[in-house]
């Protein structure tokens, strides 16, 4: 299991953010997931409640949306009616992922970033939902080697701006072009060949 992979000193020490975040807001932390329509509205409002300044007009309707359509997966995580944080996320087959963590910054020298983060996987390895936690692109500020697997996902060529490269460039491009309109050219005639033989 994931806890078994940590180390006693790691374990030991989520459990003890948990419990002084606790302490200090005087209640116990509760994790809610909102992957309905109807929590749009109640997603927005808690997002504006830690982050209203980078949010400020922040739309429901396009998590309803994404609600309706099956694809929203976010969590919310309280302390009585203060929302401590926040993970956007959406569910995707069996992965699920993570677009934005959202804390309350008042907050900080509780940790409440791997608070919510590690509520957030308890109850993903509980529920059994997905098989894999996408957390996006880029470089991890920590290894977390229980977890995280560095997948590669694609290549960058990176090209010098010079007249010789962007003639090369735009070759690439007119090939390009050239390879896809003689696809469809193939797709046509192979139609127009059916349909005739079809006639006949």
């Amino acid at each position: 299991s994931y806890y078994s992979k940590l180390t006693k000193k790691r374990r030991y020490n989520y459990l003890r953010q948990e419990k002084l975040l606790e302490a200090h807001l005087g209640t116990h932390l509760e994790l809610q997931l909102l992957d309905k329509k109807e929590d749009a509205t109640a997603l927005v409002n808690s997002i504006a409640s830690i982050n209203s300044a980078k949010w400020n007009g922040e739309n429901a309707d396009r998590y309803a949306a994404a609600a309706e359509h099956g694809f929203l997966y976010c969590f919310v995580l309280r302390a009585g009616e203060r929302v401590v944080g926040i993970v956007v996320g959406s569910k995707s087959k069996d992965t699920y992922r993570v677009h934005k963590f959202l804390h309350d910054r008042a907050l900080n020298r509780f940790s409440p970033g791997p608070t919510l983060w590690q509520q957030v996987l308890r109850r993903l390895i509980v529920d059994s939902a997905f098989k894999h936690v996408d957390m996006g692109y880029g470089t991890t500020a920590y290894r977390f080697s229980a977890t995280n697997k560095i997948k590669r996902r694609g290549t960058i060529l990176l090209f010098r701006k010079t007249a010789a490269n962007r003639n090369l460039i735009l070759a690439h491009a007119l090939f390009a072009s050239l390879v896809s309109t003689s696809k469809t050219l193939v797709r046509v005639w192979r139609s127009l060949r059916h349909t005739v033989i079809r006639f006949r």
